[in-house]
């Protein structure tokens, strides 16, 4: 790939898009220029009574494992969601892929790693888990990945150095002409970040966008929460998680992301739907509906 191509080696360049989407990241050149901000408390009364019932049956699927299926559903449903800009020009990644950070352990003085799970689109609720949890627990056990070594080594190097590496960095990025080796050990290439403070029993805030790199939305979890919510039985006590998304608008529009927001609840709020194929009258209904 030269430094004229529209290739990519993670990304498909969008050629059918209209003018105002194209014209966009020249007007709104950086994310965090072009970002727009939700939070949604969400009730999961429904999802943990989900996961209860998966206990039972010997399966270990967390709220955070839950998380990630549904947004991995939503965006097979709503593929725009999973596109970003690079060179001023729009693509979608080839996968999907979820950037988090793993804390070895909870003292101020532990170490992070951050885990880069890609996830194919005949995985369910349970094999999402599995690949998740397997990533965790390697983490904390101290597995030193690509990324881990290439951090310690530039904290060694002089200033002058590590600035001119990240501005080479950049323009390759620019290009597309960063090489799939490099792009693989870095950890601002991804479908989503998300930051899951609620495993520490912190409120979620909103969270920026990395300006390097191909991640276009961010999630941040916070700590699950009881409120009384009044029905049509008399008042009752549910749990709430709230969530905040950060996003870049320029990889669809409003109209677009709110309706997929929505069909993200749906599925968080019946989790059975999350393993049920797509089948082309959903598709429709999740274009029409949504």
């Amino acid at each position: 790939m030269g430094i004229l191509s529209k290739k990519r080696s993670d990304g498909i360049l969008i050629k059918d898009i209209d003018p105002y989407a194209m014209l966009v990241p020249y007007v709104m050149r950086g994310r965090n220029e072009s970002a727009v901000y939700y939070s949604k408390s969400i009730d999961i009364t429904p999802a943990l009574e989900y996961l209860t019932q998966q206990k039972e049956h010997g399966e270990y699927v967390t709220v955070f494992n839950l998380i990630i299926a549904a947004i991995k559903r939503t965006v097979e449903a709503r593929p725009k969601l999973n596109r970003y800009i690079a060179g001023r020009r729009v693509y979608a990644h080839k996968n999907f892929e979820v950037l988090y950070v793993v804390k070895r352990s909870l003292t101020d003085t532990a170490g992070d790693s951050i885990a880069h799970v890609v996830l194919d689109p005949a995985d369910d609720i349970l094999s999402v888990a599995k690949k998740v949890n397997a990533h965790n627990k390697e983490l904390k056990a101290g597995l030193e990945k690509g990324d881990d070594k290439l951090m310690e080594l530039a904290s060694w190097m002089p200033r002058w150095l590590i600035r001119f590496l990240v501005s080479v960095l950049r323009t390759a990025d620019f290009h597309g002409i960063l090489p799939k080796s490099v792009i693989d050990i870095l950890p601002f290439y991804s479908s989503i970040w998300i930051a899951n403070l609620g495993s520490i029993g912190a409120d979620a805030p909103f969270h920026h966008l990395y300006e390097v790199g191909t991640t276009s939305v961010f999630m941040t979890i916070g700590r699950i929460q009881e409120k009384i919510v009044h029905t049509e039985n008399g008042d009752a006590t549910r749990k709430f998680i709230n969530l905040m998304f950060t996003i870049d608008e320029r990889i669809c529009d409003g109209f677009y992301l709110i309706r997929s927001l929505r069909l993200f609840e749906r599925y968080m709020s019946k989790p059975h739907l999350i393993d049920r194929p797509i089948s082309d009258e959903e598709s429709r209904r999740n274009r029409d509906s949504y």
